[in-house]
C-alpha cells in the first residue's frame, strides 16, 4: 500500500510539471508523508486484511480495499498540497 501510495504522489508532482521523472528512490519526505497516512489508517487496513481471510466475496473486499486507497491518498495529497483540500472537501474552511 505504501509503494502504491508513493506513486501516486509521483505521478502528481510530475503530472503537474514540477520537474524531469527520473527513476529512483522517492523523496525521504514522501516517504514519510506515505508512511504516516498508511499508520493513521492501520487499523481501516488491518480490518480488511482479517475480513479478506474470512469470506469468498471478492467483490466486497474490493471495494472495501478501493476505499481505504481512495481515502489515504486524499489525505496524503492534501498533506503535501493543502490547496488540494478544496478538491476533495470543497466545503472545508479555509
Amino acid at each position: 500500500m505504501k509503494e502504491a501510495q508513493a506513486r501516486n504522489v509521483l505521478l502528481v508532482h510530475f503530472g503537474r510539471g514540477r520537474g524531469d521523472f527520473a527513476q529512483g528512490e522517492h523523496p525521504t519526505f514522501w516517504q514519510k508523508a506515505v508512511a504516516d497516512i498508511v499508520n493513521t489508517h492501520r487499523s481501516e487496513i488491518h480490518a480488511i486484511w482479517t475480513h479478506s481471510t474470512s469470506t469468498d466475496d471478492i467483490a466486497l473486499i474490493t471495494q472495501e480495499i478501493e476505499s481505504v486507497l481512495a481515502i489515504c491518498a486524499a489525505d496524503l495529497l492534501i498533506a503535501l498540497y493543502p490547496a488540494a483540500a478544496a478538491i476533495f472537501d470543497p466545503d472545508r474552511e479555509k
